[in-house]
This record gives C-alpha cells, structure tokens and sequence, in this order.
C-alpha cells in the first residue's frame, strides 16, 4: 500500500511526556518512527541507553552466579 499522509507539525512528544527520563523519550521515538527501514529493531531496543541500568544489572547478577 502507498499512503500518502499529509505534513503535519505537532507539538512534539517531550511536551506530552515531560515526566519522563530523555532516554525513555528517544526511546519511544525510535519505536514509533512510521516507516519500518528507519524503525528501531527490537535487538536495537534492548541494546538501547534507556535500559543500561537493567542491563548492568543482570551482568552482575551473572557475574555473581559464576562465582
């Protein structure tokens, strides 16, 4: 299919999530990117800054098991 949608000029999403860590919002931009070739691939989410401190933290719970 070829949609063809109009340029709109929005108010951007840092406005609507201002709570919210920067890392979460890049995050969800990249995630939300419509076309799929410049999409982030769920390999690229994983590896993303936003969840280093869990990534952190299951290396040193491996780490610790290996002990």
């Amino acid at each position: 299919m070829d949609f063809n949608f109009p340029q709109k000029v929005g108010s951007g999403i840092e406005k609507m999530l201002a709570h919210v860590p920067k890392e979460c919002v890049d995050l969800l931009k990249h995630i939300l990117t419509y076309d799929p070739e410049e999409r982030i691939s769920a390999e690229e989410i994983l590896q993303h800054e936003y969840f280093y401190d869990l990534y952190e933290a299951d290396k040193q719970k491996e780490f610790q098991t290996t002990l």
